[in-house]
């Protein structure tokens, strides 16, 4: 019986060309045609009205962005522009004229394709402090208000004995929820009291909730973030760092540092002290 050795194969090498990873020359520059001019701050009424406080948001075809008291919106790259005050655009929520707006953001919800914007009003002389947000009904923000979806939570609980207004307002958004953190300031001498987080359901709620027909949404009412984890009052301003599902972060700074992470594991806004949004980590 004869053996016969096997021929060795030919090992082949396969080399695929690489990216070009060539080093820039100099700063990326700003897209010819595409830099445009926001809302005059000058322009905010009453002038008193500060700081700035600008704000931004960017979608396929358009873009909204606030300043302070005003709101502008443009066609991409640089086309029609239309500008109204903040109290023209809550107009259709009846709001006082004595409002004093501040905290506007402006944010473009990828998940639905929609655009949201918010504004802090108070009125001092009455102790009275809301969320004014509002949803556009689809993909193109308009200056015509019948096309937005508007809610006003109250922002002014009793903390440590007394009324307190919301400053420092963060915004996030995930594909079911919005989520707002205020810092909360005492009317009596404007000193910071403790954080609140608001969160939004945009489907669940009476008539088709909120970004489905306008109206009336799920809320969690306000929460205190740091509550279950350090007790009232153990940190400072709120700040929303991510709220990308099915987590959301909430930074505390000013008395040391504290970090809440939250998982919600249902539609519905849940306070996150309690089942079935349950503090995951938290450090002090």
């Amino acid at each position: 019986m004869s053996r016969t050795s096997a021929r060795p194969r030919r090992l082949t090498l396969r080399v695929d060309p690489l990216e070009d990873r060539t080093t820039p020359s100099g700063s990326p520059a700003l897209r010819p045609g595409y830099d445009i001019f926001g809302p005059s701050f000058d322009s905010n009424l009453p002038t008193i009205a500060g700081p700035a406080s600008p704000s931004i948001a960017v979608g396929k075809t358009q873009t909204v962005s606030v300043v302070n008291a005003r709101l502008q919106i443009q066609n991409i790259p640089n086309g029609v522009t239309a500008s109204l005050s903040l109290q023209s655009f809550f107009g259709p929520t009846g709001p006082s004229s004595a409002t004093v707006w501040s905290n506007p953001r402006a944010m473009y919800d990828p998940y639905a394709d929609r655009f949201i914007v918010a504004a802090i009003g108070t009125i001092p002389t009455t102790s009275s402090s809301r969320l004014f947000i509002a949803v556009s009904d689809g993909p193109v923000p308009t200056s015509n208000l019948a096309k937005w979806f508007y809610q006003t939570p109250a922002t002014n609980p009793t903390i440590n004995g007394g009324a307190t207004y919301a400053g420092y307002m963060g915004l996030g958004l995930d594909e079911q929820s919005v989520y707002v953190t205020t810092s909360q300031l005492s009317f009596a001498t404007d000193a910071y009291q403790d954080a609140r987080v608001l969160i939004l359901s945009k489907t669940a709620g009476a008539n088709g909730g909120w970004y489905t027909g306008g109206g009336t949404p799920t809320t969690s009412g306000l929460l205190d973030p740091f509550d279950p984890v350090c007790g009232s009052g153990a940190s400072g301003r709120a700040v929303l760092v991510s709220s990308m599902s099915p987590t959301v972060t909430v930074v505390g700074v000013n008395v040391g540092v504290v970090v809440g992470l939250f998982t919600r594991t249902t539609s519905t806004p849940s306070d996150p002290g309690s089942a079935p949004a349950l503090p995951l980590y938290a450090t002090r």
